[in-house]
């Protein structure tokens, strides 16, 4: 017997010990006595009541979270009884049925007995609505009225009649289970004996009721399932919102629904480990626990995946599945079989019918369009006709390895079968009972391709799909001719040559492939991108291998299990099937029931959709054993550690600062795979990695406070549940306040004595400085005097090398030296090489005109040299040589003064400055060109501003010209009320243009950015928007991945571009969408132009395709449609790579998409011109004195 606790444990009344389960670990607790226990039940406070042998009690947790056991029969006097088979749970109390003899109850007030009369000797009792009634075989039926036993009058059953238990059933029906009958209605009238009547009454003066008064006490209920009942011995029921559970001693457990139709059997080897069930026990998630001879078992109830296989009569591999009517009709490596498919038995009556094992590997099943009841079969050799009612099997034609068969459209009875030496074309009619004429049509004489799919389109199209070699297309004329036959491969959108399974979804056709899915585009006769289901990471990991729509939801049949693509949500579903990933799947079903089948190796797999939302449930997580130091198990309020899954630990002494501590989640639907993270906030803010380990430890934890979180996550991977312990661990002795305190006093001590020692150091090193100082100062001042004799010195012998140390005896300039009236003492010979005179010459002649110096030296300046300041003076002078040469010299004159500062000798340096005075000539003259360069520029800059200011004035009449084409701001205004432009052109004119369009419900925006910028720009602005009229107004093309294609082409054409190296590439980037404002959906196509939709704090990117309107290297590669459904208060950025692109900030960069991202986040207002305004502020701001690189346009509009 078994029970759940509020926490979600189980218990288990084992023989010998009580069993506790927490979804990891199991646990046992023993009585007292070891005695066997036989009954367990649990109230709303968790005391968990047990009943063994000669004993009774509860067991509850103490506040260290530990089971201990309260005895209560040890208030009993004399204890006359076995075995406690039953502990009934009322609101009024817990009742013990002791020895089929005497009921105790038990309430918060102590232990009592229920009254009983004497004949009462060996009844079974159950609770019914919260009253309990019993059966005893002596006296009948009775009720327990004020802890009274009260027995019905006349209800005594024969001998034959054993009623096991009470069960409530419909509108207050108390049903009741006979052990070898089944179970049965009471109607038994509530007529009781008086207390006096039945002291009277002995045991054998209870009458028995004859078969007629029987039928007036009990009632049965279902012929079929009581006769299955009473062979199997029934034992316990259960109802479970009107589902009954029923546990027999030979044949297991049997499940009926509320008309007590039998839906399941559950036996040894359909689950149970044996035929023999004791007890059922219903958790909180639906979840069967079965009590039987040799144990435990669970049931993981109202499954969404069924699997049908040996144990159903199923032998090989199945590889097709076809459901047709009621039946399931499956083919597999060894033959045909059939079943029914209806899940309201469930898969342990589901026994299989082997149609024939003559003809394996049935690759395919599909109905007969002549004849109702009949299906095609196509074997690995053969096709044949089997008839469901006559169950006959017919081979009609000899073929090879068909894998598909698809009926023509327009034809009754003319079929397409794919098989490996390509497609064949059948007419069956029927000749006569049990046989039928086939006529092959030689249509594909010359077509040898492994075909594995078919299908016919819309317009009667076939698509073919071959194993290793793309896609094929076939035409049939009215005859049924085939026109002919077209390959698809990846010139025409296909990337991969294999593993294309072909599906119609209303009016297109889908194509399943390697990489995602495709549709075909009739106008333009290419694959292109379905939705976003190309390309998309979850591909690359599975194969497809089947496909199927239903109710707008794509399924895919994978190698890895199954999942599907809503439509609708634009969702992806595949954690729902996370469990069914190591079943591959060959071919899939779904059926008028919405059961997906799926045929996988040895097994056949159902999946009931109407559980998936119901297989997992979140579920609490509860912390145990929590023990903090080597050998202390914490403290805490039992009732929190019990049935809470957030705990408080406080004051932990440092000392215990270890710890260790197990957590329980008891999700007993996804056993197997939980897995568990942690972390301990304010240690580690990080979570550990999923494991299956559910102990946690940490061996040291400094003082402080910390939260450790635990969470639990299923199969799926979706977190079940979490648990939070909040634990404050005690600081040690030298953190506490007073020590802190004491260090504080100590170091406030030693720095008073460090001070004082200091101080009186720094006295005493002032004594020893002011001493070192006044002997230094004495030291000074006598090497002052004996400085001042050096000095005296070192100017006599300064005067005595003053001739020498200014004679440069190599040098190239001339040096002479004069008395104070300016004759000639001494000359070097850079003066006789400079002058062609040696000293001797000068000397010997008196006439100072030889040399003659024609120097540009005024009067005033010789006479400061004399009498003035006497400082040295520089001058030029044209000069004399021997050889009556001039010469042009730069003098250095120099005066020489005694003590009285007198003039008493001149020096002369002169040197050569011939080379300078030609350079000076030189730049007279270029001064003179330059000046005459000057003017000729200043009549050059004239023209040139008038030439710019006509240009200027053109390119504002371009402008104008440009403005007036272009949308203007008043009719976006007409088209969407709630919008701004910013638009800044770098040129004055702009290559950056957008374009409106508006037709009933239909609005169209687009914004463009063509090559180049000003003059140049606007020109393929105005090419760019004569297309876009041209393509939208007269080609009445709306779709914006459409129009695309026809603007690339016209730009392309128009332009006359090639691929040819240095040719012209000019075109535009764009992004383009489409507002159908009755069913609120935007679409969207780009080129090299993203697109934001702001919906709340989230941002939603249009990606565009990353190619030009212009000749590229894809040029095949058409533009990509995107589709999103908008909402309320949506609002559309449209904007060029101008704003982007911009160099700004504080390190000159760009200002990137991820920072205009931020942006527009930032903006909280709904007053769009605010949007604009704060836009072109951050522009202005972020570009600072930096040169606008681009045209610039950002366009926002409000889409509802």
């Amino acid at each position: 017997m078994s029970a759940q606790a509020p926490n979600g444990f189980i218990y288990i009344a084992n023989s010998s010990k009580l069993l506790e389960f927490d979804g990891v670990n199991w646990n046992t607790y023993t009585l007292p006595n070891n005695s066997a226990l036989r009954s367990v039940a649990i109230d709303e406070t968790g005391r968990i009541f047990v009943g063994g042998t000669r004993e009774f009690g509860y067991f509850f947790p103490d506040e260290y979270g530990r089971l201990n056991y309260y005895s209560l029969s040890a208030e009993i006097d004399r204890v006359d009884f076995e075995s406690v088979w039953r502990i009934l749970k009322t609101s009024k109390g817990i009742y013990f049925v002791t020895g089929r003899k005497h009921i105790y109850k038990f309430t918060d007030k102590g232990l009592s007995i229920v009254i009983a009369p004497p004949m009462l000797n060996n009844f079974r009792a159950s609770v019914v609505n919260d009253t309990i009634y019993f059966y005893d075989i002596y006296a009948g039926f009775g009720t327990v009225l004020n802890d009274t036993m009260r027995v019905i009058k006349n209800s005594k059953l024969p001998s034959t009649y054993t009623p096991y238990f009470f069960i409530q059933g419909e509108e207050n029906e108390v049903i009741t289970g006979i052990r070898q009958r089944g179970v049965y209605k009471l109607n038994v009238k509530k007529d009781y004996y008086s207390w006096e009547e039945l002291i009277q009454l002995k045991f054998k003066e209870v009458p028995f009721q004859n078969e007629v008064q029987v039928k007036e006490i009990i009632e049965p209920l279902n012929k079929n399932l009581n006769d299955k009942l009473g062979e199997a011995e029934l034992y316990f029921g259960l109802n479970e919102e009107g589902t009954y559970f029923f546990s027999t001693l030979r044949k297991g457990l049997f499940i009926a629904d509320r008309n007590f139709n039998l839906i399941n059997n559950y036996r040894k080897g359909t689950g149970l480990q044996n035929d023999a069930v004791y007890h059922v026990n219903i958790d909180k998630i639906g979840g069967v626990w079965i009590s039987g001879e040799m144990g435990i078992s669970y049931i993981r109830y109202q499954n969404p995946f069924i699997f049908f296989n040996q144990r159903n009569n199923i032998n090989g591999i199945v590889i097709s599945v076809t459901s047709i009517a009621d039946l399931l009709i499956f083919g597999t490596t060894q033959g045909l079989f059939m079943m029914d498919k209806n899940l309201e038995n469930l898969e342990n009556f589901h026994q299989s019918e082997l149609i024939t094992d003559k003809y394996a590997y049935v690759l395919d099943v599909e109905p007969l369009s002549c004849c109702e009841d009949e299906v095609l079969v196509a074997s690995l050799r053969d096709i044949l006709v089997y008839n469901i009612k006559t169950k006959a099997l017919i081979p009609i034609h000899k073929l090879y390895g068909t894998y598909d068969i698809a009926k023509v459209p327009g034809k009754k009875n003319v079929y397409v079968f794919g098989n490996t030496q390509g497609a064949e074309v059948l007419e069956i009619k029927r000749s006569g009972y049990g046989s039928f004429q086939v006529k092959k049509w030689n249509v594909f004489e010359d077509f040898n391709e492994n075909i594995r799919h078919l299908i016919f389109d819309n317009q009667k199209q076939l698509w073919m799909s071959s194993a290793y070699n793309g896609v094929y297309m076939a035409k049939f004329d009215e005859n049924g001719n085939v026109e002919q036959v077209k390959k698809y491969g990846a010139n025409f959108g296909l990337d991969y040559e294999d593993s294309n399974l072909p599906v119609n979804y209303k009016d297109t056709l889908l194509m399943a492939t390697r990489a995602g899915i495709l549709y075909y585009d009739n106008n333009d006769r290419m694959f292109k991108h379905y939705r976003n289901l190309y390309g998309l990471p979850v591909f690359d990991s599975v194969v497809i291998s089947d496909i199927k729509i239903v109710d707008d939801k794509i399924w895919f049949s994978l190698d890895k299990g199954v999942m599907y693509y809503d439509i609708k949500k634009n969702k992806i579903e595949r954690k729902a099937f996370n469990r069914l990933k190591q079943y591959g799947s060959e071919s899939m079903e779904i059926d008028n029931n919405g059961v997906i089948w799926l045929s996988s190796l040895n097994n056949l797999i159902a999946i009931d959709t109407t559980f998936l939302k119901n297989q997992y449930n979140k579920t609490p997580i509860y912390f145990r054993n929590i023990l903090f130091g080597a050998d202390s198990l914490y403290k805490t309020d039992l009732r929190n550690q019990y049935v809470s899954s957030s705990i408080k630990a406080e004051g932990i002494p440092f000392d215990h600062n270890s710890l260790s501590v197990t957590v329980a989640c008891p999700a007993y639907q996804t056993l197997e795979n939980i897995q568990f993270s942690y972390r301990l906030v304010g240690l580690n803010d990080k979570w550990s990695d999923w494991s299956k380990n559910n102990t946690i430890k940490y061996s040291y934890l400094p003082g402080g406070d910390y939260t450790l979180e635990v969470q639990a996550r299923d199969a799926n991977l979706d977190v079940l549940g979490k648990a939070i312990m909040r634990i404050s661990i005690d600081k040690p002795l030298y953190y506490t306040f007073w020590a802190i305190l004491l260090y504080v006093i100590l170091g406030l001590l030693l720095i008073y004595v460090l001070v004082r020692l200091n101080s009186k150091r720094l006295q005493n090193d002032k004594k020893r400085l002011q001493d070192a100082i006044n002997e230094a100062i004495f030291t000074v001042q006598q090497q002052k005097e004996e400085i001042q004799q050096q000095a005296q010195y070192l100017s006599d012998t300064n005067k005595q090398l003053e001739k020498m140390s200014i004679v440069a005896e190599y040098t190239d300039n001339a040096v002479a030296i004069m008395d104070g009236k300016g004759n000639y003492q001494w000359v070097n010979k850079g003066f006789t090489r400079m002058y062609g005179y040696e000293y001797e010459e000068l000397i010997r002649d008196d006439d100072r005109s030889k040399i003659g110096r024609n120097a540009n030296l005024r009067m005033n300046d010789l006479i400061n040299v004399w009498f003035g300041d006497k400082k040295p003076i520089v001058y030029e002078s044209l000069n004399k040589c021997k050889d009556s040469s001039e010469i042009w010299v730069q003098t250095t004159l120099t005066p020489i003064l005694d003590s009285k500062g007198n003039v008493v000798k001149l020096i002369t340096i002169d040197t050569d400055i011939r080379k300078l005075k030609k350079a000076e000539k030189q730049i007279e003259k270029q001064r003179d060109e330059i000046s005459k360069q000057r003017d000729l520029a200043y009549v050059q800059r004239d023209e040139i501003l008038q030439q710019k200011k006509e240009i200027t004035d053109s390119i504002h009449y371009a402008q104008r010209i440009q403005n007036a084409l272009f949308p203007s701001k008043g009719v976006l205004d007409s088209i969407f009320e709630n919008n701004f432009i910013f638009d800044l052109p770098r040129d004055i004119v702009s290559g950056d243009f957008f374009w409106t369009y508006k037709n009933d419900d239909l609005s169209m925006l687009a914004v463009a950015d063509c090559t180049g910028h000003g003059v140049p720009g606007a020109f393929m602005s105005l090419i760019g928007l004569n297309f876009l009229n041209d393509i939208v107004k007269n080609q009445r093309v709306f779709i914006p991945d459409l129009v695309l294609n026809k603007l690339r082409d016209s730009i392309i054409s128009g332009l006359k571009q090639t691929t040819e190296v240095g040719d012209n590439k000019d075109g535009m980037d764009i992004a383009l969408i489409s507002i159908d404002k009755n069913s609120k959906i935007l679409k969207y196509a780009g080129a090299n132009n993203m697109s934001i939709i702001k919906r709340g704090d989230e941002l939603i990117t249009l990606e565009p395709d990353k190619m030009p309107i212009s000749i590229f290297r894809d040029i095949k590669h058409p533009f990509t449609l995107k589709t999103i459904e908008i909402q309320p208060g949506d609002i559309l950025y449209m904007f060029t790579d101008g704003y982007i692109d911009q160099f700004g900030g504080k390190k000159g960069k760009k200002f990137k998409t991820i920072n205009f991202r931020k942006l527009l986040q930032q903006i909280t207002t709904d007053d769009l011109k605010q949007h604009e305004e704060i836009t072109r502020n951050n522009f202005y701001t972020w570009k600072g004195e930096l040169y606008q690189v681009d045209d610039v346009l950002v366009i926002g509009v409000k889409l509802l």
